[in-house]
């Protein structure tokens, strides 16, 4: 496979970037701007497409895993660093270990809710209607900020 040009550079890092195909076009080829748009857009279907362009795009993906991971790994590090550390003051190092301990998966939070069941059957389907419409109107009040009672 041949080596990138320039242009082929700026191209895939601009699509890496989030760019679309044609405004990636647009910046590696600035020429291109006097063109009818669905030129540029064919001409950049192609080269996005094109296998110098794909493995490029895939080695950007790779080194930008392989950051996320390091930096991961770097932020655990300074975690356990402050976990281990005597000069840091008891709430720091506690603070680090409980964050260590999140990013290992060992807590996990649990909420608790509580939920009275009410028996429906015995409300008439009006009595029903009026506690469903006064339901509504609190609940649209709370938004606006209004008050129900008048």
């Amino acid at each position: 496979m041949s080596a990138l040009t320039r242009n082929n550079e700026v191209f895939a890092q601009a699509l890496f970037a989030g760019d679309s195909q044609r405004q990636a076009y647009y910046k590696a080829y600035p020429k291109s701007k006097e063109w009818s748009a669905a030129n540029v857009d064919s001409k950049a279907c192609v080269l996005a497409n094109s296998q110098k362009i794909q493995a490029r795009l895939s080695e950007l993906q790779g080194k930008a895993e392989k950051q996320a991971v390091l930096d991961k790994v770097g932020i655990i590090q300074e975690f356990e660093v402050i976990a281990q550390s005597r000069t840091e003051k008891t709430r720091d190092r506690l603070r680090a270990l409980e964050d260590l301990a999140k990013c290992y998966g060992m807590f996990i939070e649990k909420h608790e809710a509580t939920v009275n069941a009410v028996n429906l059957s015995a409300y008439s389907d009006e009595e029903l209607q009026g506690i469903i419409n006064a339901i509504n109107t609190n609940t649209d009040n709370s938004r606006t900020g209004e008050s129900s009672e008048t």
